[in-house]
């Protein structure tokens, strides 16, 4: 019997500390609960945190970044995915490529004889020269966004959390290993509002 299929793929259930090993050393595994995922499933995970860290967090520029990363990451997937089904059937293996392609939004009936193998793999490869073009796209702009920042470190994680424990609108110690991606979000979200307040304060005060 299989095991559950159980993943850390929102910000409410997942630990701070998992998030920045993922982020930080691209440990995809650590998003595993429980079961046997594939990699594609464990990149849309990741996608879909850092998505919902920088919407909390109010980060739009990240948010942007992040959101140009996974539909970037869900083509390169989705013809990879394709090109291995397509390969699956040339091999002879029919039912595991039409699964392979139904977990890719694909719908086929499985083929009954070589002709309509071969008919299957024609169309695949139309698929993978249109979604190509979309994929190159993506990848353009996905780089061009990448270029304006650098990945995020351990430290720059650690300097956050001092930060954000000595912020006089928060004066909790954080500890990483403790908080929730979310309750992380959240605090930055506080720390910016609060650093605002201050900016208007002494705006006012000038004049």
């Amino acid at each position: 019997m299989n095991e559950e299929l159980k993943l850390y793929d929102s910000a409410y259930n997942c630990p701070l500390s998992v998030y920045i090993d993922v982020v930080c050393d691209d440990n995809l595994e650590k998003l595993i609960i429980s079961g046997n995922p594939s990699r594609e499933m464990l990149e849309a995970a990741k996608g879909k945190l850092t998505q919902e860290f920088s919407e909390l967090s109010g980060d739009t520029e990240t948010e942007i970044f992040f959101e140009e990363a996974r539909n970037y990451f869900q083509k390169r997937n989705t013809v990879l995915g394709i090109e291995l089904s397509s390969r699956l059937i040339a091999a002879g293996k029919y039912k595991e490529a039409v699964d392979y392609l139904s977990r890719n939004g694909i719908d086929s009936p499985v083929p009954d004889n070589d002709q309509q193998a071969g008919q299957l793999i024609k169309r695949l490869n139309i698929k993978i020269k249109n979604l190509s073009v979309k994929l190159l796209e993506a990848k353009k702009r996905y780089e061009s966004l990448q270029g304006k920042g650098e990945k995020p470190t351990r430290r720059y994680y650690n300097r956050l959390l001092v930060i954000l424990s000595t912020c006089e609108a928060i004066k909790i110690q954080l500890d990483r290993n403790k908080l929730l991606l979310s309750e992380f979000a959240e605090y930055i979200h506080l720390f910016n509002e609060y650093q605002q307040q201050l900016k208007s304060m002494r705006n006012e005060r000038k004049h």
